[in-house]
């Protein structure tokens, strides 16, 4: 079992070692970036908008920087708070996909302000065609390949994403359990009752595929950990 207060403790220390080690200058100081961070996360919070909790952001961190991840491509950049957040804790360079027009415009304003736009790769457009227009010049480019988006899009990112996955490579999905509902066998709320069940045909999906290696690991909402078979081994991989 992973302990969380370990990992944040570990990565804020990291992040400050990395930030004030870059000879940020004025606005782009190291206080400046987190404090944007923060602007980030309360804004998020007002206005309601989903963005990827700190303990996945750890444990993800981490799993680039100990396997030496060059190259992440994210699905679902909402307002560019993962983006941010994991360039700053590794050395990887890291596309970044948006359908919304508004959460493009709102994440671009923010890695501007984070001075990583050539760090950051943003794309606007629906997932699913950008992911086929990609196999052109990024096959078998990326390291990590995390989706966070439409939830009933899972089963199609994952399987339009794998081209694009270097053979070493992994795919991460977040809030897998959604909100612990996909494990419970109670009568599910009617409004989230088409998201759940198209969740659990996704793990199922992802259970009996021959291609990868997943494991379940159990931070915050759920995350998928699925690896290429011909990965021979990994500390990540939680049995």
């Amino acid at each position: 079992m992973l302990d969380m207060k370990i990992y944040e403790k570990k990565t804020n220390a990291k992040i400050i070692r990395k930030l004030t080690s870059q000879n940020i200058k004025k606005k782009s100081s190291a206080k400046d970036i987190l404090y944007l961070l923060d602007d980030m996360k309360n804004f998020s919070e007002i206005n309601n908008i989903p963005i990827c909790k700190i303990e996945v952001i750890n444990f993800i961190s981490n799993l680039i920087n100990d396997s030496q991840y060059k190259n992440i491509l994210e699905i679902g950049t909402a307002i560019g708070y993962f983006a941010i957040h994991i360039q700053m804790l590794s050395s990887a360079k890291i596309t970044t996909i948006e359908l919304s027009k508004k959460m493009f415009s709102i994440a671009q304003k923010n890695i501007k302000k984070a001075k990583k736009n050539n760090k950051i790769k943003l794309i606007l457009g629906e997932a699913n065609e950008i992911l086929t227009n990609l196999k052109n010049k990024y096959l078998k480019y990326f390291d990590l390949i995390f989706i966070d988006a439409a939830k009933s899009q899972y089963k199609k990112y994952f399987l339009n994403s794998v081209d694009l996955l270097k053979p070493s490579g992994v795919i991460i999905c977040d809030n897998i359990l959604f909100r612990g509902m996909v494990n419970e066998n109670n009568k599910i709320n009617k409004r989230y009752k088409t998201i759940v069940k198209n969740m659990k045909l996704f793990l199922e999906f992802l259970t009996k595929n021959k291609d990868f290696n997943t494991t379940i690991v159990p931070i915050s909402d759920g995350l998928s950990i699925s690896y290429k078979i011909n990965k021979t081994s990994n500390k990540y991989l939680l049995n």
